[in-house]
């Protein structure tokens, strides 16, 4: 391959600039350079075409380009674009990327970066992409994150491989999403309860995703796929999305308990010292924690205790939904559960009469009785059959309670074993 050029200052790269006539607007034109010192653009470009350059240090943009911006098989170290305006066509075609900053710019024409890689976090922070936008075969190493970024035509996502996450949650989506081949699975998020501070910090400069904006991503994914009729992709999304509800769920659910505990916990801490010296200043850490306690109202306590059941059996309902049928996905599920809730219901109930015990100990299984009572069985799968079905044997009053229950379970595996087989309707 041909040596490349070195530029080493700013001063060199300035002197490579040509101008337009009225000497207003510069015009930005390299092929095959590196670029070993930190790079501030013009202000006031007319046009640039990079091909085969390298930005070891920092790149800046700050103003306007008139006409058309080219990059082609660049890599930018450290790109800056801040309060930028693109108001021609902008192509980074197989272009490397590390560390970025998309702050406050604007693409008024075709932003298209196909092919390129984006190693490090990248976060569109108040970028509006006005016309087709283009990452098809892009490959982000880390999140991607779409924060108040304005879609206003058409975002094409086709084939485009995230090895980590994609925050679309923020974006203000007016136009259209073409995902064709998204190359994209779950992934790790900031599970625990954020501050308003942390949060904006995340989403802005951290690169990190919450965990609620995960979840509406594959709430909008899902909602996507599902209006195009791709059944495939869409339970694919449906089942991540009920996966971070649960999650959320679950954090929901601990959250009050544990924050006394956690402000008791933080309060030890920063008095360590003295409970070493003097274990009499225990008594106030404890007196400290009850007080923080307190001073939560009656009201604020009734709504903690009515949400923290709430989420529970949220966090019931989708573990059911899990188990029973792999949120509609897996009709394999449904049936496993339907026979494994009646086999244990069938027994519960069995066991409560006179005539039968199918397991005396876990050592001692009687297998004759099975034989004798299989027939019992396959009538208990069946959830309208009738209460008198066994009376020959001599039920009790727990009989009746546990077939009722085993009723409702098997009807529910029977229910979800169906929606299962209808995923592809």
């Amino acid at each position: 391959m041909e040596e490349k050029n070195v530029i080493n200052t700013q001063e060199e790269f300035n002197g490579k600039l040509s101008y337009t006539h009225d000497q207003s607007m510069s015009n930005v034109t390299l092929t095959n350079y590196v670029i070993t010192c930190q790079i501030d653009f013009p202000t006031n470009i007319n046009l640039i075409r990079l091909s085969y350059c390298e930005f070891q240090k920092s790149v800046e943009f700050k103003g306007s380009v008139n006409l058309d911006a080219n990059f082609y098989d660049c890599t930018f170290r450290d790109i800056r674009l801040l309060n930028t305006e693109f108001n021609g066509k902008t192509r980074f075609r197989e272009c490397n990327f590390y560390k970025t900053t998309f702050d406050n710019t604007s693409f008024n024409e075709l932003a298209d970066f196909w092919s390129s890689t984006f190693h490090e976090e990248v976060i569109f922070y108040k970028v509006d992409f006005f016309k087709t936008t283009v990452f098809s075969d892009c490959t982000f190493n880390k999140n991607a994150l779409f924060t108040y970024t304005v879609i206003d035509s058409k975002l094409i996502l086709r084939q485009a491989t995230f090895d980590k996450g994609i925050d679309l949650a923020l974006s203000i989506i007016g136009g259209d999403l073409v995902l064709f081949d998204l190359q994209l699975n779950t992934f790790k998020s900031i599970n625990r309860t954020l501050t308003a501070e942390e949060y904006a910090f995340e989403i802005k400069v951290g690169g990190k995703i919450p965990l609620k904006n995960k979840r509406e991503t594959f709430r909008i994914l899902y909602h996507h796929f599902k209006t195009l009729g791709n059944t495939k992709d869409a339970i694919k999304f449906k089942t991540f999305e009920r996966d971070s509800i649960k999650r959320e769920a679950i954090e929901h659910a601990i959250y009050p308990a544990v924050q006394p505990l956690r402000f008791l916990k933080k309060t030890v801490r920063q008095n360590q010292h003295l409970l070493v010296f003097k274990r009499s200043k225990l008594y106030k850490i404890i007196l400290q924690g009850i007080i923080y306690i307190k001073k939560i109202q009656f009201f604020e306590l009734l709504t903690i205790i009515k949400d923290y059941i709430s989420n529970l059996f949220d966090l019931l309902v989708l573990a059911l939904n899990k188990i029973s049928n792999n949120h509609g996905k897996s009709y394999m599920y449904g049936i496993i559960f339907t026979f494994v809730m009646a086999g244990i219901f069938f027994n519960l109930s069995i066991i409560n009469t006179e005539s039968y015990k199918l397991v005396d100990s876990i050592w001692d299984i009687k297998w004759s009785n099975f034989e004798e009572v299989s027939p019992f069985f396959w009538q208990s799968l069946i959830p309208t059959h009738k209460f008198s079905y066994m009376d020959d044997l001599s039920p009790n009053n727990k009989f009746y309670r546990y077939d009722l229950i085993g009723r409702i379970f098997i009807g529910y595996g029977i229910y979800q074993t169906i929606q299962a087989f209808r995923k592809y309707k």
